[in-house]
């Protein structure tokens, strides 16, 4: 597998790798030890041979790898920071093998809803703009197809993003309403309810693509 600005590898090991111990990955930053947020040590479980990343400008650089290298690609919160999306996606399609498949997730247009004005600011992202590293505007699912297929993917399959899918609601309903207790930190009632509203609207899109077979 390909990670595509892959940071400290804890997205992708929650999402993937660690149901999959058969999943070998590379990761592309593009800075050496931290991430457009930060220092970026190893997420621990991810200390191991099966990680390996590698510095690369994935907007401007050649990924160091040659054709049809990976079976794979993950792009999770990585498009919306590009300005050259789209040689980074055929730089992707490259790398891929014929039939690869790619999920790519970024926040949608839900994410534009407003900040309520008596929950304060603690670095979370509710917003799409509370996050200065946000380029443009959300992605729609019209714009991520046009932009894919540009590339040489075909879209199989998309979704809002929802951790606990909507059987959850309850419980995102129930994480607001707790972060509407003045009682508890700034950092708890932002976190928890931008966690329950997040999930609640799907906050993100998601898709999965496919490179063109041979």
């Amino acid at each position: 597998m390909l990670d595509v600005g892959c940071g400290n590898f804890q997205r992708i090991y929650r999402n993937l790798a660690r149901r999959r111990s058969d999943i070998v990955v590379t990761g592309l930053e593009k800075y050496e030890e931290r991430s457009i947020y930060g220092p970026a040590p190893i997420y621990p479980p991810c200390a191991t041979d099966r990680f390996r990343r590698l510095t690369c400008d994935v907007e401007r650089e050649r990924f160091p790898f040659d054709d049809a290298t990976f079976d794979g690609a993950f792009l999770s919160h990585v498009i919306e920071h590009v300005s050259a999306s789209d040689r980074m996606l055929r730089e992707i399609c490259r790398t891929l093998r014929p039939g690869g498949l790619m999920y790519v997730e970024t926040p949608g247009p839900n994410s534009l809803m407003r900040r309520p004005r008596w929950l304060p600011r603690a670095g979370d992202t509710i917003n799409f703009y509370d996050d200065p590293t946000h380029i443009g505007t959300p992605y729609t699912f019209d714009r991520l197809h046009v932009e894919l297929e540009s590339a040489g993917f075909a879209v199989v399959a998309q979704a809002p993003f929802r951790q606990l899918g909507v059987a959850g609601a309850p419980i995102y309903l129930l994480m607001m309403a707790v972060g509407a207790l003045p009682i508890l930190s700034t950092e708890a009632r932002v976190f928890a309810y931008g966690a329950g509203v997040r999930n609640l609207v799907g906050w993100a899109i998601s898709v999965l693509a496919q490179k063109a077979s041979d």
